[in-house]
């Protein structure tokens, strides 16, 4: 698998379609039904690095195989002090999933992320990404009131 942090304008395009098709199966916020909404943020952390609310740069991954994309994630620095990095966004097509793509993916954004702990966020109805993040060592964690399924990993 090949990953790239300089998606092209057609990848951030599809990535924002699978937000919005996400966010109406419930598993990103409301806020992102909306693919202009979506293109218009991601093309945001593109071009600066800044996502608002977050400590640091965030970075579009675009994990591909035989050059077409089957995986796309946000990664950023993490708003919790335990956790250095975050997991912001994370999506498979519907045509490249339970190929072993999201675990793949996950092993290399910890490689990328080089000895951080790392925070994943899910919707409650995320229940494949919850499989996905356990099979990668992540485990359940409580970092206080949220609506949201919280994933930890511990780098080291």
């Amino acid at each position: 698998m090949e990953i790239t942090d300089f998606p092209t304008d057609q990848e951030i395009k599809v990535f924002s379609q699978l937000l919005a098709d996400g966010a109406r199966d419930g598993h990103y916020a409301k806020e992102h039904l909306s693919s202009d909404f979506n293109q218009e943020y991601l093309s945001s952390i593109q071009k600066n690095q800044n996502i608002p609310g977050y400590p640091t740069k965030g970075l579009i991954f675009i994990f591909k195989e035989n050059n077409q994309p089957v995986c796309f994630s946000v990664v950023c620095g993490s708003q919790f002090a335990n956790y250095t990095a975050e997991i912001l966004m994370f999506s498979v097509p519907k045509p490249q999933r339970r190929k072993g793509y999201a675990k793949e993916a996950l092993k290399i954004i910890i490689e990328e992320v080089q000895g951080q702990n790392i925070i994943a966020r899910c919707m409650p109805r995320s229940t494949h990404m919850f499989k996905a993040l356990e099979a990668s060592g992540f485990s359940r964690v409580d970092i206080g009131p949220s609506s949201n399924v919280n994933y930890g990993y511990i780098n080291g």
